[in-house]
């Protein structure tokens, strides 16, 4: 087992500080969400969790080991990456595209061995139907869950998912979620899911990280991060809170407005 551990992390764009003092630790067997509004540094975290992009400050452990010190390579095999949106400039069927997934483990031609993980992969998440399909001719929720499988079969440790539930519809939103939470359970694994849709969140992730200004604004449960109060303070919304199934419901009720929420404090 495998955790990630991460302590004073910075990073900026030019002129525009993004993540300030960020340390945080990701267990084995934990789906831990990371929420917050746009621009609060969400999507730079996860890309500095496996050196898309480079801190400017702070350390990155995989397991014991400094990230700087690894090879791109080495760090593909503990940790697999989806980013929000994917597609390939050339025709590639779905089973190829999940097969890119052996990359780290694999010379430049696929074994059998390879090719029998990627069918096992495509059976577990029932994929197996599309398997000849080009990827950019299936709907958007199909490209997700084979995404998916292309991480699955990277035998990572832990699994970076950048808003996997963007552009999909209910439906989809609710598969990709079980479907991620069904790997960490099974196979022990972390998943990291950076999500606007907090009721998503409150329902799938075990701990949740909200961000606010490139600060971890809270951490912990779902009823504890999602209160009435945090989400005024780092979204800028009235809310209502309802419990469902032991689980924070959000409703939202009306944004605040900037000058009111200086005079109240908020």
């Amino acid at each position: 087992m495998v955790t990630l551990k991460i302590k004073n992390i910075e990073f900026s764009y030019p002129g525009i500080p993004v993540l300030k003092d960020i340390s945080l630790e990701i267990m084995p067997g934990e789906v831990l969400a990371i929420v917050g509004k746009n621009g609060a540094g969400k999507s730079t975290l996860i890309k500095c969790m496996n050196r898309i992009l480079e801190p400017e400050k702070g350390v990155v452990f995989l397991g014991e080991r400094d990230l700087k010190i690894m090879q791109r390579k080495d760090i593909a095999k503990s940790m697999a990456y989806l980013s929000q949106k994917a597609s390939y400039t050339f025709p590639i069927t779905v089973f190829d595209a999940v097969l890119s997934g052996r990359y780290p483990h694999r010379a430049w031609n696929s074994d059998k061995e390879d090719e029998i993980k990627v069918s096992e992969v495509l059976k577990i998440l029932e994929l197996e139907s599309l398997s000849m399909r080009y990827f950019n001719e299936i709907s958007g929720g199909q490209q997700q869950q084979v995404l998916i499988a292309r991480a699955l079969v990277q035998e990572a440790a832990i699994f970076l998912f950048d808003e996997p539930t963007s552009d999909l519809d209910i439906k989809h939103q609710l598969e990709v979620m079980e479907t991620v939470r069904k790997i960490v359970r099974e196979k022990k694994v972390s998943a990291v899911v950076t999500i606007h849709d907090l009721n998503l969140a409150a329902r799938y992730a075990d701990r949740l990280i909200m961000l606010k200004n490139g600060l971890i604004f809270a951490a912990g449960s779902a009823a504890s991060v999602l209160t009435e109060e945090n989400i005024t303070q780092a979204y800028g919304v009235r809310v209502l809170i309802n419990q469902i199934e032991g689980k924070p419901h959000i409703i939202p009720m009306r944004p605040i407005d900037p000058e009111r929420r200086s005079e109240n404090n908020v």
